[in-house]
């Protein structure tokens, strides 16, 4: 587990300067450009997200593991009605019935939204936009890489 947590924080710090410059770029560019970090920023996350569950020795390309790494990612963007009930579920992955075992794709969409508004509205304005990218971008990494480690600890010490 140390091995794998020290290679995971190699990882995420890639990631993390991967984010922090795709963020400062779109965001230097105003409107248009900030248009584009969603997409771009999304596809690192979930790269990072994949990489990190393979780490961790979970076969990400069973459906079921990548509902599994879908929980965890709204656990990390999620108000915090919907992180309570999103840990019951990531706790006790293996337990869970496999009818629970499924993503509520409207909630995930919401709650990510949600959760980003503020914080990707400034990164639209020339100029500021770049450091609010670049800093946004990389705490927000920053959190799905715990997020991402603390499930995944405690899903192999529950197992």
């Amino acid at each position: 587990l140390e091995e794998r947590e020290q290679r995971l924080e190699e990882i995420l710090k890639q990631y993390k300067q991967t984010a922090a410059f795709e963020g400062a770029g779109t965001g230097f560019g105003g409107f248009w450009l900030g248009l584009a970090d969603f997409p771009l920023f999304l596809s690192i996350k979930m790269k990072f997200l994949f990489d990190a569950g393979q780490l961790y020795g979970f076969n990400v390309d069973s459906y079921e593991e990548k509902v599994f790494l879908l929980n965890v990612f709204m656990l990390a963007f999620s108000s915090d009605d919907a992180r309570r009930s999103m840990k019951d579920v990531v706790l006790d992955w293996e337990q869970i019935p496999q009818s629970r075992k499924q993503i509520d794709w409207k909630t995930l969409q919401i709650e990510y939204r949600d959760t980003l508004d503020f914080v990707k509205l400034l990164q639209l304005f020339p100029g500021i936009g770049a450091a609010v990218g670049f800093i946004a971008n990389g705490r927000l990494l920053q959190h799905l890489g715990e997020t991402t480690k603390n499930a995944s600890r405690l899903r192999l010490l529950n197992s």
